[in-house]
């Protein structure tokens, strides 16, 4: 096998796939489980939380599917040549899941997760809850189910505002972001085949522009740019930056 890597986002050639998934599957059996994290409602007298819930309102319908004549952001904005002169592949569809909850302080955050360090893509990158969207399901259902086998966040403590414009990645997904309340006071619970900590980001830090810089590497032999936010010691960059860069700009303007 022979890998690159750049701040956990992985790239490599497996010959020996079904050995690879031996020891992915053992070490999900032997990780030890996360600590659990409590949050709270938000807060309804919050202005914050007051201007976000009208915002919401130019959403589109949270349980509609998307349609394929709405706009798309996502990586290309910043790396129009990213494909060359090939033509890609139609995308596959996923979806995350933007659950807002407050701390114990009833400060607004969003819950963003750690990806296990075993995991064969994307180890130990901070990420929004999120997957595939399965035959049958509309963005949301997909987020809500991912969030709840991720971090055991139930899909009646939360209330869906809306869905943003999808967003295409360099691996060919397309993201639906699902922004959504919690609504009651719970515990998440890492699910440690997946996920090695959830926690809660400052909402306000992660929308803020000033916290927000364009960063780029090399990958085969192309430059790629990419957007990062630093929440404490924890980047949060690439895909989920660049989601939050749309979100910011649809709730709150350039």
């Amino acid at each position: 096998m022979n890998e690159r890597s750049h701040d956990g986002e992985r790239i490599a050639d497996v010959d020996d796939g079904d050995a690879i998934a031996d020891v992915v599957e053992e070490a999900a059996e032997d990780a030890a489980p996360g600590a659990p994290l409590v949050v709270e409602p938000h807060d309804p007298a919050d202005p914050a939380v007051a201007r976000l819930v009208e915002r919401a309102r130019l959403l589109h319908d949270p349980w509609a599917r998307l349609s394929p004549d709405a706009p798309i952001s996502g990586d290309h904005v910043l790396n129009p040549d990213w494909h060359g002169d090939e033509t890609p592949p139609p995308p596959r569809e996923a979806a995350v899941l933007i659950a807002l909850a407050a701390n114990a302080a009833g400060e607004l955050g969003v819950i963003l997760t750690e990806r296990a360090s075993h995991l064969s893509a994307h180890a130990g990158q901070v990420a929004l809850p999120g997957g595939k969207i399965e035959k049958g399901e509309t963005p949301t259902m997909a987020a809500l189910r991912e969030a709840e086998e991720e971090v055991e966040l139930p899909p009646g403590a939360v209330e869906p505002l809306g869905i943003f414009e999808a967003y295409l990645t360099r691996t060919n997904y397309m993201v639906v972001p699902v922004l959504a309340l919690v609504r009651e006071r719970v515990t998440l619970r890492p699910h440690p085949g997946e996920v090695s900590e959830v926690f809660l980001a400052p909402w306000s830090r992660v929308m803020d522009a000033a916290y927000r810089h364009e960063r780029s590497y090399e990958l085969e032999g192309r430059r790629r740019r990419f957007y990062e936010t630093m929440v404490g010691d924890k980047s949060v960059w690439g895909v989920t930056a660049g989601i939050f860069k749309v979100v910011s700009e649809r709730l709150y303007g350039p």
